[in-house]
Order: C-alpha cells, then sequence, then structure tokens
C-alpha cells in the first residue's frame, strides 16, 4: 500500500464501511471508493484519519477484487471475506504480525531488498540470518520525501498528522537527493530474483 501509512495499519482492513459497532471494533479501518479514500479507524496518534487514496492505488484494489473473485487464482481462498488482507489458514480472520511475518519476509527476500546468510541445518530445515536493506517501512519515508517535494514540507507534515514539521523533517524527510538510495546495489536485479520470460521467447 503507497499511501504512506504503517503497514500494520493494514492488515485489518475491511472492503467496506462495517455496518455494526462489534465489526468496527475489530478492525483498523476501511476502504470507500466513492470518496477513494482510506479510513483509518485508529492511528499512530489515536485519532482516525481519512486518507486519499491514488488513481494506482484504486487500480491495484480493483484487480485484488478481481483475482479473489476467479476461482484458480492464489487468492481465491479470499472469497466472501470481509478482509482485504485475510489469513490463508482462516478467512474469518485478517492477517497480523505473526501470521504474515514470514511470508513479508520471504517478499523482501525475493524482491532483493533482504539478504540472508546461511546459520545452520540442512535440506528444507535450514535456518539463515536475514539483513533488511529495505522494506516497506523505508518505503513510507521514502513516500514523504517524494509527497514533501512535490507538495512542500509543510503538506507532507500535515499528511502525515505529524505533531510538528520538525518531526517531518528530522525523521522522514530527505531533502537531498543524493542521500536516497537510488544507486544502491539493491535497485539492481538479484541473482535471487525469479527471471521473467519474455512474451514469444523460450529463453529466460
Amino acid at each position: 500500500m503507497e499511501e504512506g501509512e504503517r503497514i500494520e495499519d493494514h492488515y485489518g482492513l475491511l472492503w467496506k464501511k462495517p455496518i455494526n459497532k462489534t465489526d468496527e471494533k475489530d478492525c483498523t479501518g476501511w476502504i470507500d471508493f466513492r470518496t477513494k479514500s482510506l479510513h483509518l479507524k485508529d492511528t499512530k496518534n489515536r485519532e482516525p484519519a481519512d486518507v486519499e487514496l491514488t488513481d494506482e492505488m484504486l487500480v491495484i484494489l480493483q484487480k485484488l477484487q478481481n483475482l479473489v473473485s476467479e476461482e484458480n487464482s492464489n487468492a481465491s481462498f479470499a472469497v466472501g471475506s470481509r478482509w482485504v488482507f485475510p489469513r490463508a489458514t482462516d478467512p474469518s480472520q485478517h492477517v497480523n504480525e505473526n501470521s504474515y511475518r514470514v511470508k513479508l519476509r520471504n517478499f523482501h527476500y525475493k524482491m532483493g531488498l533482504t539478504t540472508r546468510e546461511y546459520v545452520r541445518g540442512k535440506g528444507k530445515r535450514k535456518v539463515y540470518k536475514y539483513t533488511n536493506h529495505l522494506t516497506l517501512k523505508h518505503l513510507r519515508k521514502t513516500f514523504v520525501t517524494y509527497y514533501g517535494r512535490d507538495k512542500g514540507l509543510e503538506a507532507a507534515s500535515i499528511r502525515m498528522r505529524h505533531s510538528s514539521m520538525e518531526i517531518t523533517k528530522n525523521h522522514y524527510y530527505t531533502e537531498d537527493k543524493e542521500d536516497l538510495k537510488t544507486k544502491h546495489s539493491i535497485y539492481k536485479p538479484a541473482a535471487n530474483v525469479v527471471s521473467l520470460k519474455k512474451a514469444g521467447n523460450d529463453e529466460e
């Protein structure tokens, strides 16, 4: 989710506003396609917030809805679930830090954002030590930087609901382009990233 909010705020998202207090209590927020926004019930500062969704984010959510409705897709297990991100083992429950931790770690590794070092074990029971170079948490800071460069530091601070611009500037905003990791090795195709076949070409 590239709108700059914490990843934990997305775990308990509903596809639509709940109709009763019990469902509202159990979720972290919901999507409003009519207003093109994401309503977060309880953010870091313990205040509700309505976050504008970009056109790109809306397209991604609509694609996810389509995947859920398809019979043989990897997301078809979620048919009928009210959660945007339900657990594969129990679609009536949403993902949380414990249920999603391994999948998220593997995602970071496959995308070349994390490296790993062999520790011990053999076969399928190998143990690795993972080192994060760039995670979804870091991308939140990248979001603030580009938002601030486009709309200004003050607007970025208001958008992130920080108590002062100093917090935004000192912890999230990168003014110098040279400080961004655009030339870092993690942006190069990693050996552990699966090669994709080009259409009409049998070679990888």
